[in-house]
């Protein structure tokens, strides 16, 4: 192969454009053959100096040759620093341009032979004119790569003879003039049409070389393009295929370097730039996007191709240039990476160490490459969502199905094997029916599969029956699945157990019947109390009456301990609905005890055999005594309902100290460590089923028969057991009987500090000072009236807060206390108290009120450092309050 062929495919090898390409090879056809013409010239020159010898003056012959020499030598360093140095594109028009210098020089040397070394006889001119014409015909060959050079050196070496003829003016030098003159205009058409011969030659050489290298580099692109889809195919790590991407263009542009970004958010992650420096990698990464942020960040914020020719005094490359033009880069152009519904993906980026714009080439690639890389990116995006839809339908906590539109199942998740007890295995070709359970009527099933062949939505809940046999209530939510021409592909149903919400339901039902007891327990224990309250003034005023009547005395104190027991009654069914608080405080549990079974009496008939086992030890908790009496009385009323019909029935009550042990706590893991009081009710009734116990202290809940238990008892046991830190237990053979055991944590002895006895009090009797009772029920204002004259005081009356004010205001000056009712109507005790005090500030005021204290008096209320009486109450304690306000 020629230098010239060699030459042309180094130059596109090294990406020259065609201009720069046919430029190099000139400059290279202009070198090669410089060393042999330099030869040729010293020859030529040593042969006319020879010839000239005897006619020319030597000195002239000398300095002629000197100059001749001079040339020749820097024609020749020339050519062997050429060789040496094998310019690129950039670097021939330099040599190109010192060629031209050296053959001016060279055309100088020989033009001025022309006139120094032109002798006067016709035989030695001859030879000169031979000569010089030679030198300019042999120009022809070794400088028409070139125009410039080969014009010059024949004008040069020719033009100073031509003049010298005419100058002679002598007829055949002017005849030689003329044809000199010829010979040049007949040398530089000739130069003219062998340089556009080697200029066509070189075009179609170079374009030919580089046709070749195109089908050549299509060909290497398509195999490793395939190359790339197979590692797609396969799923090599996405970093490895951008790797592959930016190597193949990085192939086909010798001296470029790629680089991928991914677009997460709004930051720039590091894809794959296998020849750009780790150092500015790790500086690019995670970077966040925008109008200033390099060409890729530009790219992914504008959604537009950026083209920057020189980083350097780009804008764009203000903020991050510093890192990227220590590692040689000088111009980027970037594209960005899209998806097929355009969202922007990441950018693909192209670096050069040098400033430039891209060809039509290199902007093709660039924008195949970041095509290529949206494939993978799209690609890699729907594999994480698929992921992420997968990890969902595994791990979700309801059943997800997929069935087409007759019903068969293709895909379970592991909440449906969990749910229904059948496998994937066991599932996946079956039809839905494999879950029908018949629990429903026929059309039901009927209409559910209708549904399914239309793919139409269903919803609703349903019945099904497991692997195992048993039913099952679930939520079947039923949604159909189309593609992008609306035709159903399958359908997707998901299916929810409902037994935690039925279950929540049932607490929520509970919940709302329990407030609907609150509010009811509020709203009777006003009526209630007032009842009492006007009971109890009537007790005793027939107690005074009867005072020497014994027998009386003893069932109208009966009469007044009942009265209050009712009270007590009321104020339990508050704190079970929670409108109370409980009253926790030393208790000493052996009397209480003691108590209970003197009142276990009345409410168990004689048939039933009562035994009881009392510890001698004391036995002291922190208790509420209401509440503990309402556990044991519901626990003995259960125990006397189950023996009821029994042969020989017995109930056996126990009171013991307990202390736990390891075994105990072994068993009974949510008890503490420590001292217990053990309460303990035995009959010998119908026992509990294992299914009825586990529901026992549900609200509610009850086996026995209509009329005859409301669900409650149980559970305000449960609830006062847990409000004294304790534990119930339960046992129970059907038909055998049932215990019920409650603990209770015990205090230290010293602690159990026993209430002092204290002297019964007697009635204080007032000294005729005005009462003023206000209050809105007639006989509570009756019998309050005749209480307070029966304890020595004068009254007034007022039927609610607006009359109560009036009468004050009449009787300011005589009215001593103000016995005051709060909820009454027109006006209630508070505001009605706020508007006394405006008159008189220092008026005795005692509320009365029967409604529970929570509920009635919230701390927003102003009546701070006010008594407070709960309705019904005892008339002694009343008369001492009354002495007490009056007196203080």
């Amino acid at each position: 192969m020629s230098l010239i062929d060699e030459r042309a495919k180094l130059s596109l090898s090294q990406g020259d454009t065609e201009p720069c390409g046919i430029l190099k090879e000139q400059v290279y056809l202009l070198y090669k053959p410089s060393f042999l013409a330099a030869l040729a010239t010293i020859f030529a020159a040593g042969f006319l100096a020879h010839i000239q010898w005897n006619v020319i003056d030597h000195t002239t012959i000398l300095w002629w040759l000197a100059a001749m020499w001079v040339v020749v030598a820097v024609r020749i360093v020339c050519f062997f620093l050429f060789k040496r140095k094998k310019p690129d594109s950039s670097q021939t028009p330099f040599w190109g341009n010192l060629y031209i210098v050296v053959t001016i020089c060279a055309g100088a040397a020989w033009g001025s032979a022309g006139v120094f070394l032109f002798p006067n006889d016709f035989e030695h001119q001859a030879a000169t004119i031979v000569i010089l014409a030679g030198m300019a015909g042999g120009a022809i060959a070794t400088l028409a790569a070139l125009r410039a050079p080969v014009l010059l050196f024949i004008i040069l070496t020719m033009l100073p003879l031509i003049v010298r003829l005419f100058y002679e003016q002598v007829d055949i030098a002017v005849s030689f003039a003329i044809m000199c003159a010829v010979y040049t205009v007949f040398l530089v058409h000739s130069a003219k049409l062998i340089y556009n011969t080697h200029l066509q030659n070189i075009t179609l050489l170079i374009r030919s070389l580089k046709k070749e290298r195109r089908t050549r580099i299509s060909e290497q692109t398509l195999l490793k393009t395939s190359g790339i889809l197979k590692m797609i195919a396969k799923g090599d790590p996405a970093s490895d295929i951008y790797d592959a991407i930016a190597l193949l263009y990085e192939s086909r542009h010798p001296g470029l370097r790629c680089s991928m970004l991914e677009l997460k958010g709004n930051r720039l992650i590091h894809g794959g730039a296998p020849s750009l420096p780790k150092e500015y990698c790790d500086v690019v990464n995670g970077l966040e996007n925008g109008p200033s942020v390099g060409s890729c960040g530009t790219s992914t914020y504008t959604g537009k191709r950026v083209l920057v020719e020189n980083i350097e005094t780009d804008p764009k490359w203000s903020k991050i240039k510093h890192f990227a033009l220590p590692h040689g880069m000088r111009c980027c152009w970037s594209e960005p990476i899209k998806d097929k519904a355009g969202k922007v993906l990441g950018a693909f980026g192209m670096y050069y160490n040098h400033t430039a714009l891209p060809n039509d080439h290199e902007l093709g690639d660039l924008e195949a490459a970041a095509s290529l890389a949206g494939i993978i990116m799209e690609r890699q995006q729907r594999e994480i969502l698929l992921e992420k839809l997968h990890s969902a339908f595994e791990y979700a906590h309801d059943a997800i199905i997929i069935a087409n539109l007759d019903a068969r199942l293709e895909y379970v998740n592991p909440a449906f094997e969990r749910m229904t007890g059948y496998s994937a295995e066991e599932s996946v070709g079956k039809y839905f029916s494999i879950l029908r359970s018949d629990k429903h009527p026929e059309s039901f099933y009927n209409h559910l599969l209708k549904k399914s062949q239309a793919g139409e939505p269903w919803q609703g809940e349903i019945i099904i029956k497991c692997k195992d046999g048993s039913f099952l209530e679930v939520e079947r939510s039923v949604s159909p699945v189309f593609d992008k021409q609306e035709n159903i592909l399958f359908q997707v149903a998901i299916q929810r157990d409902m037994t935690e919400q039925k279950i929540l339901e049932e607490k929520f039902q509970q919940a709302q019947k329990l407030e609907a007891i609150g509010t009811l327990v509020g709203g009777i224990a006003h009526d209630f109390n007032n009842i009492l309250a006007g009971m109890t003034g009537n007790l005793y005023l027939a107690q005074k009456y009867t005072t020497n009547m014994p027998r009386a005395q003893k069932k109208l104190n009966n009469i007044k301990e009942l009265s209050f027991r009712a009270a007590d009654l009321i104020k339990q069914l508050l704190t079970f609905a929670r409108k109370d608080k409980v009253n926790i405080q030393p208790l000493s549990l052996v009397p209480f005890f003691e108590d209970i079974i003197k009142f276990s009496r009345s409410i168990i008939p004689e048939n039933i055999t009562v035994q009881h086992i009392i510890d001698e030890n004391s036995l002291c908790i922190h208790g509420d005594t209401t509440q503990l009496h309402q556990v044991l009385i519901n626990l003995l009323t259960n125990a006397r309902d189950a023996v009821e019909g029994v042969n020989k029935p017995r109930i056996i009550m126990k009171l013991a100290a307990f202390k736990t042990d390891k075994i105990f706590i072994e068993k009974h893991p949510y008890f503490k460590s420590g001292l217990y009081a053990h309460l303990s009710v035995q009959d010998n009734g119908s026992g509990i089923s294992k299914k009825d116990i586990e529901h026992i202290f549900e609200p509610f809940f009850t086996t026995k028969e209509q009329g005859k238990g409301t669900g409650l008892g149980l559970s305000m046991v449960f609830g006062a057991v847990k409000n004294h830190h304790g534990f119930i237990e339960i046992d129970s053979v059907e038909g055998k009987g049932s215990t019920f055991h409650v603990y209770i944590p015990r205090l230290i002895d010293n602690e159990c500090i026993a209430s002092p006895v204290l002297p019964e009090k007697q009635v204080l009797e007032g000294r005729g000072e005005l009462i003023l009772l206000v209050d809105d029920e007639k006989e509570v204002r009756e019998t309050g009236k005749d209480v307070l004259k029966a304890l020595g005081y004068k009254t007034l009356e007022a039927r609610d807060g607006l009359e109560a004010i009036k009468i004050f205001s009449e009787h300011q000056d005589e009215v001593a206390l103000i016995i005051m009712d709060i909820v009454m109507p027109k006006l209630g005790g508070v505001k009605a108290v706020e508007r006394i005090k405006s008159i008189h500030p220092n008026i005795n005021i005692i509320f009365a009120t029967g409604y529970d204290k929570e509920a009635t008096f919230p701390d927003s209320l102003p009546i701070s450092g006010e008594l407070i009486l709960s309705k019904p109450y005892d008339i002694k304690e009343l008369s001492h309050i009354i002495r007490q306000k009056l007196e203080s």
